[in-house]
């Protein structure tokens, strides 16, 4: 009876030890590589193309806001745009015009464009519209 159960104990061993060598080692978490460009380096002409299409809802709007916008570019076509704006009337207009530019990346490698609008009213300048950017979520300016 003895050697019966040491054989039986045997036997499931033999099938326990190969199922355990065989199980996936644990999956290594994946690495994203992520390319920025900014707004004038992807869309050469976007902040008068921005100021121009923005400048009629300034207008209408007539509050001081701020729009963030971040999307991907791959090529010339833009995908997930994303806008977060203090004043929600903007979003859909600043929406509307980030997808008409014309934007293009060197390569076809995937590319994060991030830059915020701002929306200013300064009644006592006779400047009008102004516009600067610089480093990354640098102003895009549409004023009065």
């Amino acid at each position: 009876m003895n050697k019966s159960c040491l054989l039986l104990g045997a036997a499931s061993m033999a099938f326990a030890i190969p199922a355990l060598a065989q199980q996936a080692p644990e999956a290594m978490p994946a690495v994203i590589v992520s390319h920025e460009m900014p707004l004038t380096a992807a869309c050469p002409n976007g902040i008068s193309d921005l100021q121009e299409r923005l400048s009629k809802a300034a207008w209408q709007i007539d509050t001081p806001a701020e729009v963030m916008v971040k999307f991907t570019l791959k090529g010339e076509q833009l995908s997930d745009l994303q806008t977060r704006a203090s004043y929600w009337e903007f979003r859909d207009p600043v929406r509307m015009a980030v997808r008409r530019l014309h934007c293009r990346t060197p390569d076809q490698a995937a590319y994060t464009v991030q830059f915020r609008v701002v929306f200013r009213y300064d009644d006592d300048d006779d400047k009008g519209t102004t516009a600067s950017i610089g480093p990354a979520l640098s102003p895009a300016l549409v004023g009065r």
